[in-house]
């Protein structure tokens, strides 16, 4: 009896079959994954407004150093942001609290 036989399904025994290569593809789901974040950091760095010198690196390294320098770049644009935000929020947070006690 076949894996699909016993599941409802026709993946089901696709996927749990002995002969199917589940590594390659999950290499090809990260490496599309790695792509997709090297080309969205790219476009993203590309679209921002940074002063020349400074878009003209970025743009250069995300080029050069493929994913880490995309992930360099996320990191580098979007934690300061989100701190900033995090800290206005705690503020906002102890006024109001300053506020119900006295």
């Amino acid at each position: 009896m076949l894996i699909s036989e016993m599941e409802s399904g026709l993946w089901v025994g696709v996927l749990a079959s002995p002969g199917f290569p589940i590594i390659p593809v999950i290499f090809i789901m990260l490496g599309s994954g790695l792509t997709a974040l090297w080309i969205w950091q790219f476009i993203k760095c590309y679209t921002q407004e940074h002063a020349g010198i400074q878009k003209t690196f970025w743009l250069i390294f995300i080029a050069f150093t493929n994913f880490l320098g995309a992930l360099a770049y996320l990191l580098y644009t979007e934690y300061p942001r989100r701190y900033k935000y995090k800290s206005q929020a705690i503020e906002k947070l102890n006024n109001l609290l300053s506020r119900i006690k006295g």
